[in-house]
Parts: C-alpha cells; structure tokens; sequence
C-alpha cells in the first residue's frame, strides 16, 4: 500500500506532538507528589509515543485511535485555545492595556500555541483533507 505525502506529513507532525506531550509530562513528572499522579502522566507520554510511532504502520486501530483523540482534543480543548490566540494576538496588535504593561505576554501566548494549537490544527486539516484515504486504511483488514 502507497501512502501520500499528506500521510506522511500526518504521521511525522503526530510523532512531533507527542514528543512534546512527553517533554510535558515528564516535567510534569518531576514536580509531581503523589505517585498516582507521576505514573498518570509517565502513561500519558509513553502512550503518545507509541501511538504515533504505530502510526508507521497500515493498521487500523493507531489511526482510527488518533483521529478519535484529535477530534476529541479540539471538542475539549482546541477550540478554547484557538479563540484565546486569537483574542491575545488582536489585544497585542490593537495596544491591549495588557500587552502596554507586559509586552512578553504574547511570547507565552505563542509557545502554547506552539505546543498546543499549530500541530492540532495541521493534523486537523491533514486529517479532514485526506479523510478518504484514512478512511481506506480504516477499511481494510489487519
């Protein structure tokens, strides 16, 4: 099976995202007191890892897994970043009092939309763009 350069860039911006998510969570890890909340966060990470490197292969389940997640994580969460990015960056370009006191702020503003909004929102794009072929792979059988 031929997979497309849109797979491809798919599967690579995933693997990217997940190394975040375990950067994330291994700092979060480290502060973490309770063992609960450290073996969560490990399972979080490594999970992430995972999944994006099952990726890699045609098999249903990594895809089916990973589409599911993103649409979920744009219903729970996405959504509210994007519009929070994009309300920060018109208070920064129209003199917000908030951007005249501390300018930096944008800066903080763009390394979560970094770590959160820009790769879901190429995987969601990817995602709706080559939905037909996600779909084949879906289809055929392990």
């Amino acid at each position: 099976m031929q997979i497309s350069t849109g797979l491809k860039l798919y599967r690579i911006i995933q693997l990217f995202w997940s190394f975040q998510i375990l950067i994330i969570s291994l700092l979060v890890i480290a502060q973490a007191s309770s063992l609960f909340w450290q073996i969560s966060f490990l399972i979080i990470g490594l999970g992430s890892i995972i999944l994006s490197l099952s990726l890699f292969k045609y098999k249903k389940a990594p895809w089916v897994i990973s589409a599911i997640g993103l649409i979920g994580y744009w219903i729970l969460h996405g959504w509210q970043s994007l519009a929070n990015f994009i309300y920060n960056n018109y208070a920064f370009f129209t003199n917000n009092s908030l951007y005249q006191d501390s300018p930096a702020t944008i800066f903080i503003v763009y390394i979560n939309a970094l770590f959160g909004i820009f790769p879901a929102g190429l995987l969601l794009i990817l995602l709706l763009y080559k939905r037909e072929e996600i779909t084949n792979i879906i289809k055929n059988k392990d």
